[in-house]
Order: structure tokens, then C-alpha cells, then sequence
């Protein structure tokens, strides 16, 4: 009888290692989850919401701060409006105080660059 080389022995095809993977039973493979499917179409609408008010915060900073170079300005303050332009950055610092005395500091939100006119 001859000897079978290794050579032999690793041409022959491999079992697939681990776990044999569940196959879904007949009649399961669609079941729906009402407030699942919901919940994620209420998702990705607020998802898509805040890329669109992340993109338009973008461009009302880009505006704000063309208009705080084309004015020669660091830092603009009036009638509880602040707007900084952040040293050493190409980005700004908005603050709006608000009518109640509060003072959030936002950056670049639409009711706050819109107004950097003067």
C-alpha cells in the first residue's frame, strides 16, 4: 500500500468550521413589527430633518463669518446679539439673549447669522 502525501490530504474540501446557521421557518421569514417598522420611519424622517438644518447651520455660518471679515470685525455685539469669530479657527460663537434674560449660546443657528447686516 502507498503512503498518501499531505498534498493529498489538504486538496480534499473542508467542512465549513462552526456553527451551522438557522434557517427561518416557513411562513416566518416576512413577520412584521408594526411599531418597529414605525419607530424607524420616524427615525430616519427626524434623521433627514437634521441633516438639512445641519447643512443650512453650515451655510448661515460661512455667510456669518465672510461678513465678520468683510466688516474688519472679531466680534460683533448689539441689542443682546454677540458673534465672535473663534481665534486661530474658521468658526464662529453666536449668542442671542433672549427676551426672558437668558443667555444660550448657539452657533451659527438661522434666527441669529441672518441678521449680521450693519
Amino acid at each position: 500500500m502507498a503512503k498518501r502525501s499531505k498534498r493529498e490530504k489538504t486538496d480534499a474540501p473542508k467542512k465549513p468550521r462552526g456553527r451551522p446557521r438557522s434557517q427561518p421557518l416557513p411562513g416566518l421569514e416576512d413577520a412584521r413589527i408594526k411599531p418597529l417598522e414605525d419607530l424607524a420611519a420616524a427615525y430616519a424622517d427626524v434623521r433627514d430633518r437634521r441633516i438639512e438644518l445641519n447643512r443650512e447651520e453650515s451655510e448661515l455660518k460661512q455667510t456669518a463669518i465672510k461678513l465678520m471679515h468683510r466688516h474688519g470685525k472679531a466680534i460683533y455685539r448689539r441689542d443682546g446679539i454677540e458673534i465672535r469669530l473663534v481665534d486661530g479657527e474658521e468658526d464662529i460663537k453666536v449668542r442671542v439673549k433672549k427676551a426672558g434674560g437668558d443667555d444660550e449660546p448657539t452657533s451659527g443657528s438661522a434666527d441669529t447669522a441672518a441678521g449680521v447686516d450693519s
